[in-house]
């Protein structure tokens, strides 16, 4: 199952690459929402190579996840691998200067099943496919928004 969007940011690329690639700030914001992130890796800043374990809940059972940064290209690509219970995820950010202020923001996640219980979730999602997309795609905003007014 696939999901992507695009959103201009009036910002220049360098603080949206900023604010993509602030790892710190998505662990508070899964903390936040009652996820348990534990960072293990021995990397002291951003690169490739960055990883935590995750274990968080979704539709009332409790989840292991695994998330590791695959690429990380200032100040344009970030890629990323999360494998959870037999889905493995993959997130994909592209960002292009189209002016010295304006930005172009795609961001791209698919997921796939590798067991039968995970088919049965994707094609759960999948049912709700026109809801999920409109709800990525106004999140991406609130981001892109998030980041104007920093």
């Amino acid at each position: 199952m696939k999901l992507s969007t695009q959103q201009d940011v009036e910002a220049p690329i360098e603080k949206v690459f900023e604010a993509v690639s602030d790892f710190d700030q998505f662990e508070r914001t899964l903390l936040k929402r009652g996820a348990k992130v534990e960072r293990v890796d021995e990397l002291k800043k951003a690169a490739a190579g960055m990883a935590w374990d995750i274990n968080f809940s979704f539709r009332g059972r409790k989840r292991d996840a695994k998330a590791v940064i695959d690429e990380l290209k200032t100040p344009e690509k970030v890629k990323a691998t999360a494998i959870s219970s037999g889905v493995h995820g993959l997130l994909d950010v592209e960002l292009r200067a189209l002016s010295n202020d304006r930005t172009r923001m795609k961001i791209g996640v698919d997921m796939k099943p590798k067991t039968l219980p995970a088919r049965i979730l994707i094609q759960s999602l999948k049912l709700a496919q026109n809801s999920l997309k409109d709800r990525f795609k106004n999140r991406v905003a609130e981001f892109a928004k998030d980041i104007e007014t920093r």
